[in-house]
């Protein structure tokens, strides 16, 4: 892939609406992951004040981020452009609030527009004030460390990236406790409109997959919105295929998962389950092509064993793809023994070359941080991996049939490290073929 160091258009740079999207969608992502927790336990629930009070806290946090991050002159329209940001993402969450309880048919209540304005009036001045307030008593960014454009490209890339990982648990709970089917219905959830499903209705099964359901839209608009932004700002034409491609796949993915409620097939239940995870590390890697260190002009390092190094990490990821394969048979199957053992025993493979290519990134390039960082993620992350595995395998063996906490958070830990280890492989990919290059044999040789 070329480097392209002048990459961004500089008539369509937007160094105000990048920041705004980057907090507002950061900002709502943090908000919806605590939300789902703090909603889990039922026995005793936790008091719907305390959630509300969580929620504006992180408000006010993502306020807070703006004034230490951004130029003092730039917080308070950075701020109520993130505010407003997050304040509709949230609309998709503030209609479970509103709709009427017993009736699908009836829609919203009365006053739901009042509620809607006010709340998008509260959530955009409080994230403003927060931000004003914290870059009057911090002084802000300095102006000479203001990012530009392609730097806030990059930072919405990796809040793109991570709004993928938050969605692998939340489906992986839905997985491991059996409930895919709990609302059997699609597009609409137990006759209601997906974004009106009641709040009060969203306990055990229903609340994972409908809150799996929900996710699915948000990553679906974070895919859709890093897709535009990029297309306006990126001159690269391979990366506006690349962004393309993540949409298309985003929405394929969103339909299969439909039609596994539609039709509840195992086999597209397992496809769907292995793609989310090919989605993931697809959008690690693009994270890493809209990275600054990706467009800069920066040569890459010449060695002899860039050809070898480039070849064990994509076995790498053709080993973890297939890893995942199986994983994801067992789990769809009913915790198939045969398809279980499989899973461990194939484990070996991609064991020996995460530690391969993770030791070699360390310390042959231990001078180039991206190699570093991902050679000791893959090095660390496959020895815990393995430990979960083990005991993942222990706890669904002896608690066949059974949903014991235990269970489900151990099945769910191993597969989202699973997912992140996939990812690091395919940065391991990116980042070999962008910061390695053949070293030139000499005439005569």
């Amino acid at each position: 892939m070329p480097n392209a160091p002048d990459s961004l258009s500089p008539a369509v740079r937007r160094p105000l609406v990048g920041p705004a999207i980057t907090f507002g969608f950061a900002t709502a992502l943090a908000m919806w992951t605590v939300g789902y927790a703090l909603h889990i336990p039922e026995d005793p629930a936790i008091p719907g004040p305390v959630i509300a009070a969580a929620l504006v806290a992180l408000l006010l946090v993502g306020g807070v981020c703006i004034g230490r991050w951004v130029p003092r002159a730039d917080a308070l329209t950075i701020g109520l452009g993130a505010g407003l940001v997050t304040s509709l993402i949230n609309l998709m969450i503030l209609g479970s609030i509103l709709s009427a309880e017993d009736d699908p048919e009836a829609g919203l209540r009365s006053n739901a527009a009042m509620w809607v304005a006010g709340w998008i009036v509260f959530g955009t001045a409080l994230m403003c004030i927060s931000a004003v307030a914290t870059s009057r008593i911090t002084g802000g960014l300095p102006e000479s460390r203001r990012a530009d454009a392609d730097r806030w490209l990059a930072r919405f890339g990796i809040v793109a990236a991570v709004s993928v990982l938050l969605i692998l648990p939340v489906g992986g709970i839905v997985t491991s406790t059996e409930t895919g089917m709990a609302v059997p219905d699609w597009p609409t959830s137990e006759g209601f409109n997906m974004f009106l499903y009641p709040l009060s209705r969203m306990t055990g099964g229903l609340l994972y997959e409908h809150a799996h359901r929900l996710f699915g839209a948000l990553v679906g608009l974070t895919t859709m919105t890093l897709m535009i932004y990029a297309l306006a700002v990126d001159r690269r034409r391979w990366l506006k295929g690349a962004v393309v491609g993540a949409f298309v796949l985003v929405v394929i993915q969103g339909i299969m998962g439909g039609y596994r409620v539609e039709w509840d097939n195992t086999a597209l239940r397992i496809v769907h389950g292995f793609t989310a995870q090919i989605f993931f590390a697809f959008m690690c890697a693009i994270a890493a092509f809209l990275s600054l260190t990706w467009r800069s002009d920066k040569p890459a390092a010449s060695t002899r064993a860039a050809g070898a190094i480039r070849g064990f990490a994509w076995a790498l990821v053709a080993a973890m793809a297939l890893q995942i394969l199986i994983g994801a048979t067992g789990r769809h199957m009913g915790q198939h023994l045969h398809a279980l053992l499989s899973h461990a025993v194939f484990s070996i493979v991609p064991l020996v070359l995460a530690i391969g290519v993770g030791v070699r990134l360390k310390t042959a390039y231990r001078d180039i941080p991206h190699l570093r960082i991902v050679g000791a993620g893959l090095m660390h992350g496959v020895g815990l991996q393995m430990v979960l595995g083990g005991l993942a395998l222990w706890i669904v063996l002896t608690h066949r049939g059974e949903y014991p906490l235990i269970r489900v958070a151990m099945a769910t830990s191993h597969q989202v490290l699973g997912a992140i280890l996939f990812g690091l492989s395919a940065l391991a990919v990116a980042w070999t073929h962008r910061l390695l290059t053949r070293e030139a044999r000499a005439e005569g040789a």
